[in-house]
């Protein structure tokens, strides 16, 4: 025991001194070998086409901000990123494909939690180049963006106004054939431009028919008169009720005739009315056919003007909320991971110290076999 104490004693020293050089060896070379990268992040917020950037918007789709974040990590945002900035010149490389699979790795884009907002993060070991990438590549996502909004506009106009076209040359040929039927089947229609018809009933149908009701009725009146004054005798039947009877008789005798030549021509004008009706039927289809198309044609019309103004206003489709600027500190190496790095040091220093002071006990407690016994 007083061996072993005589042993340690002088050495723990360098036993504590072993734990704290390698703790600051480990420290210094974590800081000095550990490449240093700084990171930079943009934050831009995603709108919906059509979406005026108000506080009461409606919320992005999830679906929709994911395409966006691919959009963003696409070939054809980060290639025009490179080609802007010649990378591959920049970096050394001999093909575009190696420029794009490092700015690929470089670059990380990550949804704001419930937000619409995106941040495009790029790591480099140059906190400038950092900050201008990231800048870079939101600025080309937008113009990539706006791009593609003004080219489905674009689209979308000129299918609506092949559209238009169509129907106003279907309407212009239905009216063509509408006004062809009205002059063939001598039709007057003074509103031919709206469903209301031309008179159903001629006039002289409407008076052949007030002329026969109003005769039926004044006979039907005539024959009751004279039905009950046959009824009346003896002293009942003066003179007056024979005169009537005779009176009543020849308005009867008249009448009838009358009423049976009033009745053939009103069923001669009802029969021609119909067979009028049948003939003209064929402008009457064409022309409710031609007022429909009409409608269809001014709402399609309606339609392709508001979006004509619509694409006269600004779009915002993108806004930039924060640009990316050069960081002074870099994100690796860490101070924690500095920190941990000489922990881990110091405590192999520690055990590399009692180990060697437990080996130098050794040492001195085994016999010399040199000395004699």
């Amino acid at each position: 025991m007083k061996n072993t104490k005589s042993v340690l004693i002088p050495r723990c020293l360098i036993i504590l001194l072993l734990p704290l050089l390698f703790a600051v060896a480990g420290a210094v070379s974590t800081y000095l070998l550990v490449p240093r990268h700084y990171v930079s992040r943009a934050t831009i917020q995603i709108h919906m086409p059509g979406d005026l950037g108000t506080i009461t918007s409606p919320r992005v789709p999830a679906t929709f901000l994911l395409t966006q974040m691919e959009i963003i990590k696409s070939r054809e945002v980060l290639n025009k990123v490179s080609e802007i900035y010649d990378l591959q010149q920049r970096w050394g490389y001999a093909t575009p494909e190696q420029t794009h699979m490092k700015l690929s790795r470089m670059l990380d884009v990550r949804e704001l939690r419930n937000t619409d907002m995106l941040g495009i993060t790029v790591r480099s070991r140059d906190p400038e180049e950092a900050a201008t990438l990231a800048n870079g590549i939101a600025e080309e996502y937008k113009r990539l963006r706006k791009s593609l909004n003004e080219n489905h506009v674009d689209t979308s106009l000129k299918a609506l106004e092949t559209n238009v076209a169509n129907m106003k040359k279907r309407m212009d040929a239905l009216a063509e054939e509408r006004d062809r039927l009205r002059i063939e089947l001598g039709i007057v229609d003074l509103q031919p431009e709206t469903f209301d018809t031309p008179e159903t009933e001629p006039y002289a149908v409407r008076n052949l028919r007030a002329a026969f009701e109003a005769l039926t009725v004044k006979l039907a009146t005539d024959k009751a008169q004279y039905e009950q004054a046959s009824k009346m005798s003896g002293e009942q039947l003066t003179e007056e009720v024979t005169a009537l009877r005779k009176k009543l008789k020849a308005k009867i005798d008249t009448a009838e005739p009358t009423l049976e030549a009033l009745a053939k021509q009103l069923e001669e004008a009802e029969n021609k009315q119909a067979n009028a009706r049948i003939r003209n039927a064929p402008y009457f289809e064409k022309k409710a056919e031609y007022i429909n198309a009409r409608k269809i044609h001014q709402a399609a019309f309606n339609e392709l003007e508001m979006q004509r103004v619509k694409q006269t206003q600004p779009q915002m489709l993108i806004t930039m909320w924060e640009k990316a600027t050069a960081s002074r500190v870099p994100a690796t190496p860490r101070i924690g991971h500095i920190i941990g790095n000489a922990f881990v040091a110091g405590i192999l220093g520690l055990l590399i110290g009692c180990a060697l002071a437990f080996i130098a006990v050794r040492a001195k407690k085994s016999p010399d076999p040199a000395d004699p016994a």
